[in-house]
């Protein structure tokens, strides 16, 4: 593979952040997923960059200095055919799209939050026949006849 600092284009001015960068990239092929070597998320899992004075997801930095800019609006999302692994930061992997076009990866790959979601609030399993669908979203079948019992009891 050819030198790492070769794949970006460093904007006047971020030179030295560019240098911070690098050091904590743990470069692979240009097909595996690239590791971070810092700080990582410890809610959400996912590897993080001091950026202009702010932290920031690092796959969002290396989309930065993988174009030269961040396009406003858009997401830094990983290419789902490609790589499935929110700590990879491989260029390669990365790329700019719409939030809807992400949450559309996640929900399709099984990364969305809400898709990992197996009960309810209130403990009961979502099911195929214990859930319904609303405004896109799941509703619990057996919540909904308790309400109502309770509503008749009164």
């Amino acid at each position: 593979m050819t030198d790492v600092r070769d794949l970006f284009v460093v904007p006047a001015g971020d030179e030295k952040m560019f240098d911070n960068l690098v050091k904590k990239l743990k470069p692979a092929g240009k097909d595996e997923c690239w590791y971070w070597s810092a700080a990582i998320n410890p809610r959400h899992k996912r590897p993080m960059f001091w950026f202009k004075r702010e932290w920031l997801a690092a796959a969002r930095a290396v989309m930065y200095f993988k174009q030269g800019y961040l396009t406003p609006g858009m997401h830094v999302c990983h290419d789902p055919v490609k790589c499935n692994n929110k700590a990879c930061v491989n260029p390669f992997h990365l790329r700019e799209d719409t939030p809807s076009a992400n949450t559309y990866d996640l929900v399709t790959s099984g990364n969305h939050n809400m898709k990992r979601k197996t009960h309810c609030p209130k403990g009961h399993e979502y099911t195929e026949d214990n859930i319904y669908k609303y405004n896109n979203k799941r509703h619990c079948r057996t919540c909904i006849k308790e309400k109502g019992k309770q509503r008749k009891k009164k």
